[in-house]
């Protein structure tokens, strides 16, 4: 059985701090671009969920890790790509 999962792309601005002493006269806001691709496991008005690894457990339910949750507001662009992840195989 295929994941009932999209494969996705997504564009968003990561969040990031200034951790040393800096001249606000010359400071330059520079926000870091990022890209993610996975499966989009998960979504609600705030959020969406990008893993890029999943399994199938024995109950057939299946399990996520290493996920990223980016915020809506953060999001430039979110893609769903055609072409579906190879089908899974058990591990080891």
């Amino acid at each position: 059985m295929k994941p009932p999962f999209p494969k996705v792309r997504v564009t968003w601005y990561d969040a990031f701090t200034v951790d040393e002493w800096t001249s606000l006269s010359d400071y330059k806001i520079a926000p870091t671009k990022c890209v993610t691709e996975g499966l989009l496991i998960r979504e609600d008005e705030l959020y969406i969920a990008v893993a890029p690894t999943i399994s199938r457990g024995e109950d057939g339910s299946w399990d996520a890790c290493h996920f990223i949750n980016i915020p809506r507001g953060m999001i430039v662009t979110l893609t769903t790509r055609k072409s579906r992840p190879p089908p899974l195989r058990p591990c080891g």
